[in-house]
């Protein structure tokens, strides 16, 4: 073996088991760039949309899965949250593609289907040539039995396509999961190669600094992020986006407990006190967000913790809608459908039920009556009215009491580091057009080597 030999068995190679397609024949309504990333998507076979909300992620996979139909001649079936399915479909009969709901494989009935992960295990993978996770950040659980299923379930499956804005919420190791989905490297064999043991926070991994450049084009090699086309060289001026403002309410409790002898409760509130705390504080922040809502005749989403919190809601707020966990899933997807199609004005919900996927630019005004230590959950939810196609600046009001507000602080920090890992994939992973990402290229030096004297022996 020589030394070039050598070289290149230490190259990271992602492996490229997709097809060509020619890009005339994908959607006519795709906008130049997804359809050059769902050109890309195709090719790599398997890969990830680590697009912002509102870039059309639904589109592109909606696209990729017709196309992945077309090439096999075999079914793709697509994997959302619960109430994003009926968006699926109405977003394939805005595009002419043909897909529809299932709630098991005796349902299927086209050749691209979408279901509920909820559903999931009533579907069998041999049957279908191609697979999207859609909102794929379900993943992000290490050892989660959710993550676990999906990575068994589908590691047979031809062709994979996963879909999120926010793949790594709380770790960069966390994208070891989308790997692991997609085939490439596990989650074990990332950290040993990229990460290192922190010895000073146990079971925490960061990345080695000699490693970070390597590490985040090997994931741009399968993963495409994006805030906006312009990170691409595409023209992005369409999809800047109106002002969002983050309004922080900070609610008087009266019967909240304070330090001895201190004005104010400055003691840091742990996650295991905070139910307690919000239990407390709940009348009060209710209270404040119903007097918001009722004197605007805008259309509001209103998102709580809790059913106790809903319940202090719902009592005030006469012509609100509330969707709850313990609703029949029919009958949840009804009540997002009205609200999704302007026919209530306020929605009562949690962000773990209607926090994901759907569409609600046709309100621009959002109040978080508790705040989360889940920065992912504080993303998400925003993102369901500031995203592409909002016309009107975006109101997000948080309400809290004083010390509550530490909870909120934790959710920005994290905020920061996933905005420093969106950073680093555009910083190293985009320096190539989406044309050509990542597509090693031999060495070819232009210039013959001059060897000093000192170094060809005695002068």
């Amino acid at each position: 073996m020589n030394y070039q030999e050598f070289i290149s068995t230490k190259r990271v190679r992602t492996p490229i088991c997709g097809f060509d397609v020619d890009p005339a024949t994908l959607p006519a309504g795709l906008f130049d760039w997804q359809r050059a990333i769902v050109v890309w998507a195709l090719k790599r076979g398997r890969a990830a949309l680590f697009e912002d909300c509102g870039l059309g992620k639904t589109f592109q996979e909606l696209a990729w899965a017709q196309a992945v139909a077309r090439h096999t001649g075999g079914k793709v079936l697509i994997v959302a949250p619960l109430a994003v399915g009926p968006q699926v479909v109405r977003e394939g009969l805005r595009f002419g593609i043909d897909v529809r709901q299932a709630r098991t494989q005796d349902d299927v009935s086209c050749v691209i289907t979408v279901t509920n992960y909820e559903m999931v295990d009533h579907f069998s993978p041999d049957e279908f040539a191609g697979v999207v996770l859609d909102e794929s950040s379900i993943l992000k659980a290490f050892m989660g039995k959710t993550k676990r299923k999906l990575v068994d379930m589908w590691a047979n499956t031809p062709y994979r396509l996963a879909a999120t804005a926010t793949p790594a919420p709380n770790d960069h190791c966390e994208l070891g999961n989308h790997s692991e989905f997609l085939g490439l490297y596990s989650l074990q064999e990332m950290q040993s190669r990229w990460f290192v043991n922190d010895g000073f926070d146990a079971g925490c991994y960061r990345l080695k600094g000699h490693a970070e450049r390597d590490f985040w084009e090997w994931v741009a090699s399968w993963g495409v992020a994006l805030q906006n086309p312009a990170d691409l060289g595409y023209d992005g001026s369409a999809f800047n986006l109106p002002d969002l403002s983050t309004i922080q309410h900070i609610t008087r409790c009266e019967d909240s407990s304070f330090s001895d002898g201190m004005l104010y409760d400055i003691s840091a509130i742990s996650a295991t006190g905070l139910h307690k705390e919000l239990r407390k504080s709940a009348p009060a922040r209710s209270a404040e967000v119903a007097d918001m809502v009722n004197a605007s005749g805008d259309a509001w989403v209103v998102w709580c913790q809790s059913d106790y919190e809903a319940d202090e809601l719902r009592n005030r707020i006469p012509d609100a809608i509330e969707v709850r966990g313990s609703m029949p899933p029919d009958r949840k997807a009804e009540l997002l459908d009205d609200f999704s199609l302007g026919r209530e004005r306020v929605i009562i919900t949690k962000p773990r039920i209607a926090g994901w996927g759907l569409n609600w630019q046709h309100a621009a005004h959002m109040a978080t009556v508790s705040p989360t230590y889940s920065f992912e959950s504080r993303y998400q939810t925003i993102r369901r009215l500031w995203r592409f196609g909002q016309t009107r600046p975006v109101e997000d009001h948080v309400f809290m009491t004083l010390r509550e507000s530490s909870v909120f602080n934790q959710a920005q920090r994290k905020e920061a580091r996933h905005n420093t890992m969106a950073d680093s994939i555009r910083t190293f992973g985009h320096e190539l057009s989406i044309a050509n990402r990542r597509e090693l290229k031999p060495y070819s030096p232009t210039s013959e080597i001059i060897i000093p004297n000192f170094l060809r022996g005695k002068v």
